[in-house]
Protein backbone atom coordinates (compact mmCIF):
# COMPACT_ATOMS: atom_id res chain seq x y z
CA UNK A 1 0.00 0.00 0.00
CA UNK A 2 1.25 3.47 -0.84
CA UNK A 3 1.41 6.05 1.92
CA UNK A 4 -0.75 8.44 -0.15
CA UNK A 5 -3.70 6.07 0.16
CA UNK A 6 -3.75 6.45 3.96
CA UNK A 7 -6.21 9.36 4.04
CA UNK A 8 -6.86 9.04 7.81
CA UNK A 9 -3.18 8.85 8.80
CA UNK A 10 -2.52 11.34 11.62
CA UNK A 11 1.09 10.53 12.60
CA UNK A 12 3.87 9.12 10.42
CA UNK A 13 7.02 8.06 12.27
CA UNK A 14 9.82 7.32 9.81
CA UNK A 15 12.60 8.94 11.81
CA UNK A 16 16.10 7.49 12.36
CA UNK A 17 15.56 4.56 9.99
CA UNK A 18 18.33 5.29 7.46
CA UNK A 19 15.72 5.79 4.72
CA UNK A 20 17.06 7.43 1.57
CA UNK A 21 15.86 8.89 -1.70
CA UNK A 22 13.39 11.71 -2.14
CA UNK A 23 10.57 12.39 0.28
CA UNK A 24 7.46 10.46 -0.80
CA UNK A 25 5.59 12.86 -3.10
CA UNK A 26 2.19 11.32 -2.44
CA UNK A 27 2.49 12.15 1.27
CA UNK A 28 0.49 15.27 0.42
CA UNK A 29 -2.57 13.06 -0.12
CA UNK A 30 -2.68 12.10 3.58
CA UNK A 31 -5.39 14.66 4.35
CA UNK A 32 -5.46 14.06 8.13
CA UNK A 33 -1.69 14.07 8.68
CA UNK A 34 -0.71 16.16 11.73
CA UNK A 35 2.76 14.92 12.68
CA UNK A 36 5.13 13.66 9.98
CA UNK A 37 8.38 12.73 11.76
CA UNK A 38 10.92 12.40 8.97
CA UNK A 39 14.10 13.44 10.79
CA UNK A 40 17.38 11.56 11.01
CA UNK A 41 17.18 9.68 7.74
CA UNK A 42 19.03 10.27 4.49
CA UNK A 43 16.26 11.86 2.44
CA UNK A 44 17.71 13.89 -0.42
CA UNK A 45 16.68 16.56 -2.86
CA UNK A 46 14.28 19.43 -2.52
CA UNK A 47 10.97 19.60 -0.68
CA UNK A 48 8.51 18.96 -3.48
CA UNK A 49 5.72 17.79 -1.22
CA UNK A 50 2.51 19.79 -1.29
CA UNK A 51 2.55 20.42 2.47
CA UNK A 52 0.48 23.56 1.85
CA UNK A 53 -2.64 21.43 1.30
CA UNK A 54 -2.08 19.60 4.60
CA UNK A 55 -3.57 22.31 6.79
CA UNK A 56 -3.70 20.02 9.84
CA UNK A 57 0.06 19.61 10.21
CA UNK A 58 1.17 20.66 13.69
CA UNK A 59 4.78 19.45 13.82
CA UNK A 60 7.09 19.18 10.82
CA UNK A 61 10.55 17.76 11.52
CA UNK A 62 12.80 17.32 8.49
CA UNK A 63 16.05 17.75 10.43
CA UNK A 64 19.19 15.67 9.95
CA UNK A 65 18.59 14.70 6.32
CA UNK A 66 20.29 15.72 3.08
CA UNK A 67 17.62 18.10 1.83
CA UNK A 68 18.74 21.06 -0.23
CA UNK A 69 17.64 23.85 -2.52
CA UNK A 70 15.41 26.83 -1.99
CA UNK A 71 13.27 26.72 1.11
CA UNK A 72 9.57 26.43 0.16
CA UNK A 73 7.93 29.80 0.79
CA UNK A 74 4.49 28.23 1.32
CA UNK A 75 5.61 26.73 4.64
CA UNK A 76 5.33 30.24 6.10
CA UNK A 77 1.54 29.98 5.83
CA UNK A 78 1.23 26.84 7.94
CA UNK A 79 0.28 27.19 11.62
CA UNK A 80 2.82 24.86 13.19
CA UNK A 81 3.69 24.19 16.80
CA UNK A 82 7.18 23.18 15.73
CA UNK A 83 9.20 23.39 12.50
CA UNK A 84 12.67 21.84 12.48
CA UNK A 85 14.74 21.90 9.30
CA UNK A 86 18.12 21.83 11.05
CA UNK A 87 21.17 20.08 9.63
CA UNK A 88 20.23 20.17 5.96
CA UNK A 89 21.51 22.37 3.13
CA UNK A 90 18.68 24.78 2.35
CA UNK A 91 19.48 28.10 0.72
CA UNK A 92 17.96 31.45 -0.13
CA UNK A 93 15.69 33.81 1.73
CA UNK A 94 13.51 32.67 4.56
CA UNK A 95 9.83 33.45 4.09
CA UNK A 96 8.23 36.24 6.08
CA UNK A 97 10.97 38.88 5.86
CA UNK A 98 12.33 40.17 9.15
CA UNK A 99 10.26 37.87 11.35
CA UNK A 100 10.15 34.49 9.59
CA UNK A 101 7.62 31.84 10.57
CA UNK A 102 5.46 34.15 12.67
CA UNK A 103 2.69 31.49 12.65
CA UNK A 104 5.01 28.87 14.15
CA UNK A 105 5.58 28.49 17.90
CA UNK A 106 9.13 27.16 17.56
CA UNK A 107 11.46 27.09 14.56
CA UNK A 108 14.85 25.40 14.49
CA UNK A 109 17.13 26.23 11.56
CA UNK A 110 20.51 25.08 12.90
CA UNK A 111 23.34 24.41 10.46
CA UNK A 112 21.75 25.71 7.26
CA UNK A 113 24.47 28.23 6.51
CA UNK A 114 23.08 29.23 3.10
CA UNK A 115 19.76 30.48 4.50
CA UNK A 116 19.29 34.24 4.73
CA UNK A 117 17.06 36.05 7.17
CA UNK A 118 18.74 35.13 10.40
CA UNK A 119 19.36 37.65 13.19
CA UNK A 120 22.65 36.06 14.15
CA UNK A 121 24.68 32.90 14.12
CA UNK A 122 24.28 29.52 15.77
CA UNK A 123 27.30 27.77 17.20
CA UNK A 124 27.74 24.25 18.46
CA UNK A 125 29.40 23.93 21.86
CA UNK A 126 30.20 21.41 24.54
CA UNK A 127 29.58 21.90 28.25
CA UNK A 128 31.87 19.62 30.21
CA UNK A 129 30.61 18.89 33.68
CA UNK A 130 31.85 15.33 33.89
CA UNK A 131 29.74 14.31 30.90
CA UNK A 132 30.03 16.16 27.61
CA UNK A 133 26.75 17.95 26.90
CA UNK A 134 26.30 19.20 23.34
CA UNK A 135 24.61 22.61 23.21
CA UNK A 136 23.51 25.12 20.58
CA UNK A 137 24.41 28.75 21.23
CA UNK A 138 22.53 31.47 19.37
CA UNK A 139 24.33 34.81 19.14
CA UNK A 140 22.00 37.58 18.01
CA UNK A 141 23.28 40.55 16.07
CA UNK A 142 21.43 43.27 17.97
CA UNK A 143 22.41 45.85 15.35
CA UNK A 144 19.94 44.22 12.93
CA UNK A 145 16.46 45.68 13.16
CA UNK A 146 14.06 43.16 14.74
CA UNK A 147 16.75 40.98 16.38
CA UNK A 148 15.70 41.85 19.92
CA UNK A 149 12.03 41.20 19.16
CA UNK A 150 12.96 37.89 17.51
CA UNK A 151 14.90 36.81 20.59
CA UNK A 152 11.98 37.56 22.91
CA UNK A 153 9.50 35.73 20.64
CA UNK A 154 11.75 32.67 20.35
CA UNK A 155 12.35 32.59 24.10
CA UNK A 156 8.62 32.69 24.83
CA UNK A 157 7.97 29.91 22.31
CA UNK A 158 10.78 27.69 23.61
CA UNK A 159 9.60 28.17 27.19
CA UNK A 160 6.32 26.43 26.35
CA UNK A 161 7.72 23.47 24.42
CA UNK A 162 8.49 20.11 25.97
CA UNK A 163 10.49 17.83 23.69
CA UNK A 164 13.29 15.36 24.27
CA UNK A 165 15.75 17.22 22.02
CA UNK A 166 15.14 20.64 23.58
CA UNK A 167 16.43 21.82 26.91
CA UNK A 168 15.47 24.78 28.99
CA UNK A 169 17.22 28.04 28.13
CA UNK A 170 20.07 28.35 30.61
CA UNK A 171 20.84 32.04 30.31
CA UNK A 172 20.80 35.09 28.12
CA UNK A 173 23.32 37.90 28.17
CA UNK A 174 23.94 41.12 26.28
Amino acid sequence: MEVGNLKGLRSLDLYDNMLSGELPRNLGKCESLEVPRLQGDSFQGTILLPFEILRGIQVLDLSRNNLLGKFPQYLEGLRLLNLNISFNDFEGMLPGGRVPFKNTSATLLLDNSKLCGSFGSVYKGVLDDGGALLVAIKVFNLLRQGASKSFIARSKALRNIRASNLVKIITACA
